[in-house]
């Protein structure tokens, strides 16, 4: 060369980024032992910054974060050089920083269903698959029976959760963690929020029950047939008293306050059809009619109706004749929180 040799070290090889936080990783190998250090160049949105790296004595690859990056692309330029201020060609790489705008995007995982177990104070938590597969995994938060808060992890492959020593009660909160790409440093989450544990649930199952009578004075057809959770068949049925046509009514003590809006007869098919019937709650001391019918006679019968809330209802025919009761089932639905 005219002006003597150009001596150029070894420039960075076998570079690779990985995005994280409003920062990014930076790696790269160099094998030549008289390199020293690197200058790191960067760029966002017209700004220009750089960073001296030492290299690594103990053995070939070299790792620098950069900090505080705005959310947008960012370019690289690494440059290496000699103790005698040689400088390798450069090599220029860029990446992603990501931040608050992409956390923003995030949505939480959504709960399918849930069951709670009142002998083993468990939660089950039913869940639908990942949003995509950058989720990571769900972080939930909720207090036990003793008070103590508790927080537990599952990966995103995971969609049924158990909580053991659930307080009924408490709030349960979701969080649900993802990493944009593989190779991100950082993990970032959705904002915790609250998971509405409310679902429509039969209040009448397997309640106490009193009723004016049955058939035979035969316990077997009782008024406690009629909330067994069975909707058919001649061994799960209310017979009222069949020697008068006086009313009949079957009265469900549903051991708590609901707010209920709905209920569902199965009833069976007989000459004797219960055309004429009333379905109550109690509210300040007295039978209040929430549903009537004069002639329904549909063997299932389901009826949304204003909500009242009530902790016992009953279902009354008024006296007629051929009301003889032939009843499989009644339900009464609440949204119930837990």
């Amino acid at each position: 060369m005219p002006n003597g040799e150009i001596i150029y070290p070894q420039k960075a090889a076998s570079v690779k980024t990985y995005p994280g936080k409003n920062r990014i990783q930076l790696e790269w190998v160099i094998s030549d032992p008289k390199v020293t250090h690197c200058k790191v160049l960067y760029e966002q949105g017209g700004i220009q910054n750089e960073t001296t790296v030492q290299k690594n004595m103990d053995n070939d690859t070299t790792r620098v974060v950069i900090s505080n990056l705005e959310e947008t692309l960012c370019k690289f330029k690494i440059i290496s050089y000699d103790d005698f201020g040689h400088a390798s060609i450069p090599v220029e790489v860029d990446e992603l920083a990501y931040g608050v705008n992409y956390e923003q995007t995030l949505l939480n995982r959504t709960l399918k269903g849930f069951e709670v177990d009142d002998s083993r104070d468990e939660l089950i938590l039913e869940w639908y698959d990942a949003v995509d597969d950058t989720e990571t995994g769900i972080e939930l938060t909720y207090t036990d029976i003793n008070g103590v808060a508790q927080t537990v992890f599952f990966a995103s492959s995971e969609t049924t959760t158990t909580l053991p020593d659930f307080k009924l009660g408490e709030p349960l909160h979701i969080s649900t963690t993802y990493k944009p790409v593989p190779t991100a440093i950082d993990v970032f989450s959705t904002d915790p929020t609250k998971v509405d544990l409310a679902k429509t649930v039969n209040v009448a199952l397997n309640k106490p029950v009193k009723q004016s009578g049955y058939a035979l004075n035969d316990p077997q057809y009782a008024g406690g047939k009629a909330v067994d959770g069975m909707t058919a068949g001649n061994n799960s049925r209310w017979i009222s008293d069949m020697t008068h046509f006086n009313e009949h009514w079957i009265e469900i003590d549903l051991q708590d306050d609901y707010s209920i809006f709905a209920l569902r007869l199965f009833r069976q098919s007989n000459v004797q059809s219960m055309p004429m019937w009333r379905f109550q709650a109690w509210v300040d001391g007295e039978w209040v009619t929430v549903v009537s019918h004069d002639n329904n006679t549909a063997l299932t019968h389901y009826e949304e109706f204003e909500s009242v809330t009530t902790n016992k209802v009953r279902w009354y025919i008024p006296p007629y004749d051929d009301n003889t009761v032939r009843l499989f089932e009644i339900e009464v639905y609440s949204n119930v929180v837990y």
